[in-house]
């Protein structure tokens, strides 16, 4: 597999790539960000990692939990086990959402 890979790599037709270990997006699957050509591949994931950072600045650590699907929006509790509140992620997601409005899309 891994030398089919590097075959498709080699005839341009997939182009090789790099990745950033975000550790503050909520979700594990989506920690290990793919960057092509040095671009981030999609610009949700790093929304995501910054809203993880605003939840840690405001005291919340993010929970483990035994969900098992990829995807699971795990809870963050503050200092004192309280879970934010869906008002306060509403709000995180979009400060996060403006924090990128500014930022240029490549076609």
């Amino acid at each position: 597999m891994v030398h089919a890979i590097h075959q498709l790599v080699a005839s341009g037709e997939v182009k090789t790539g790099s990745s950033a270990w975000l550790e503050t997006v909520p979700i594990p699957f989506l920690q290990l960000a793919t960057l092509i050509d040095g671009e981030w591949l999609d610009r949700h994931v790093l929304m995501l990692a910054e809203v993880g950072a605003m939840a840690t600045g405001k005291g919340y650590q993010v929970k483990k939990t035994n969900d098992e699907h990829p995807l699971a929006w795990p809870p963050f509790l503050n200092s004192n086990g309280i879970e934010i509140n869906q008002e306060e992620i509403n709000s995180l997601l979009q400060a996060g959402r403006s924090a990128f409005k500014e930022v240029p899309r490549k076609n």
